[in-house]
C-alpha cells in the first residue's frame, strides 16, 4: 500500500514505428503540446537525453521555464521525466513515463504512466 501517491495511466495505438513516435513526442513538440505558462509560447521541446529538459520558451530572448528533467531516455523504448504535477511548479512531484511497443509492422502502442 502506498500513502500519498497515485498512478494515472493511458494507452493508445499510433501509426508509425516506435522510433518515429518517440521522435514525434520529443524534440520540438510545439505543434501538439497545449499546457503553457505564457499565452503564446515561442517553443516547447524535450531534450531526449538524461539530464535534458522539458522546456517552454516564451520569447525571442529565451525567457522561459524548465517544466521537467529527463531521467531516462532510450529512443523507441522509453522516455521518462521528473517534474511537478501538471508541469506547473506546484508542490507535488511526479514521474511521467512513455513506453513504446511495436504493434505489427507499422504501429506503436504508447503507454503513458504518471
Amino acid at each position: 500500500m502506498q500513502y500519498g501517491a497515485f498512478l494515472v495511466s493511458h494507452e493508445l495505438t499510433l501509426p508509425g514505428n516506435p522510433e518515429q513516435i518517440y521522435d514525434a513526442i520529443s524534440g520540438d513538440i510545439s505543434g501538439w503540446w497545449d499546457h503553457s505558462f505564457s499565452e503564446s509560447p515561442k517553443k516547447f521541446y524535450i531534450e531526449a537525453k538524461p539530464g535534458g529538459g522539458f522546456w517552454e520558451i516564451f520569447d525571442d530572448q529565451d525567457n522561459g521555464v524548465k517544466h521537467a528533467t529527463v531521467i531516462f531516455a532510450a529512443r523507441g523504448k522509453y522516455l521518462r521525466f521528473d517534474g511537478p504535477l501538471g508541469l506547473s511548479g506546484r508542490a507535488i512531484q511526479v514521474v511521467t513515463t512513455y513506453t513504446f511497443k511495436p504493434v505489427g509492422s507499422d504501429s506503436t502502442r504508447l503507454e503513458v504512466s504518471v
